[in-house]
C-alpha cells in the first residue's frame, strides 16, 4: 500500500511538472507573438495530436485486420 501510495504521488508530481512545463511553454510563445499567431500555433498543434491519434488507429485497424485473417 505503502508502494502503492508513493508510485501515486510520483505519477501526480510528474503529472503536475509536466502542467507546469506546458504553461510555461505557452507564456513564453504568447508573449513572443501576437494572438493571431498564437491560435495559429496552437490549431497547428492540435492538427498534430490528431493526426497521430488517426495514424495510431489506422495501425490498429491493420494490424487487427492482418490477425485475422490469419
Amino acid at each position: 500500500a505503502i508502494i502503492s501510495a508513493s508510485m501515486s504521488n510520483a505519477q501526480l508530481t510528474r503529472d503536475q511538472f509536466l502542467e507546469s512545463c506546458i504553461q510555461l511553454i505557452d507564456e513564453k510563445i504568447r508573449s513572443g507573438m501576437d494572438q493571431e499567431t498564437y491560435d495559429l500555433v496552437r490549431i497547428s498543434r492540435q492538427a498534430a495530436i490528431i493526426n497521430l491519434l488517426a495514424s495510431t488507429l489506422i495501425l490498429v485497424s491493420v494490424v487487427t485486420i492482418s490477425l485475422i485473417l490469419l
